[in-house]
């Protein structure tokens, strides 16, 4: 009689547990249903449901546009209007980089007469591209040189306007392993020369005559422009 009834009694306890956990179940996958709706409605519409969505700031927008209008032409019609917005880009670039980043003038405009000719190659004017820049990277956009058909591990980098090939050269120089002997160099002597600077730019070109073609374009083609 004894073992009866505590078989009745463990019959009951199996009982209300299991109806326990049932209802537990059902409403833990309520909750998640309604948490993944709560999810997907911050994603899409989810009829007369009011879904606050995030709002942009308005603010950086404003400055974001202000900066893009702000930013130089770069202007090839004559090489004085070349050279003199050239610098203005400059300017423009050195307002957002530090100190130690900045490069002789002279130098950065010499190498973009040298690989644009003065601002009128295809590279100039097709990718706004005034230094040559190649990119490895196929997701970037790109062009190729008339001697090439296809994309074979680099292409010409294109950029949106000529100055930001301005800022990304600047980039370059002072990130770039292949010029660690210029940045090195300007350490040691932060008021070095442009011409002197100029030397350790053997790894930009594979022309053996590179450095002293820059040089021969700051020594000759320079001294008449204030690029102060």
């Amino acid at each position: 009689m004894r073992q009866n009834i505590s078989s009745a009694v463990i019959a009951v306890i199996i009982t209300f547990i299991t109806f326990f956990f049932l209802e537990w179940s059902y409403n833990d996958t309520d909750e998640l249903k309604n948490s993944e709706k709560e999810f997907i409605c911050t994603k899409i519409d989810c009829g007369d449901e009011n879904i606050e969505v995030p709002k942009v700031d308005q603010d950086f927008i404003d400055d974001i546009r202000g900066a893009l209008e702000d930013e130089p032409d770069i202007e090839t019609e004559t090489n004085k209007q070349f050279v003199m917005s050239l610098n203005s880009c400059i300017d423009y670039v050195y307002e957002s980089v530090s100190e130690d980043y900045q490069l002789p003038k002279e130098m950065i405009v010499a190498q973009a007469i040298l690989e644009s000719g003065w601002g009128k190659s295809r590279f100039a004017d097709e990718a706004n591209n005034l230094f040559g820049i190649r990119t490895f990277d196929k997701s970037d956009k790109w062009m190729l040189p008339a001697t090439k058909k296809e994309w074979t591990g680099w292409g010409v980098k294109v950029y949106p306007s000529k100055c930001a090939s301005v800022r990304d050269y600047v980039r370059i120089i002072n990130e770039v392993w292949a010029y660690e002997e210029l940045r090195n160099a300007r350490a040691e002597n932060p008021n070095i020369s442009a011409e002197e600077l100029s030397l350790h730019l053997h790894r930009f070109s594979t022309n053996p005559k590179y450095t002293k073609l820059v040089i021969n374009i700051i020594k000759t083609k320079l001294g008449q422009y204030d690029l102060s």
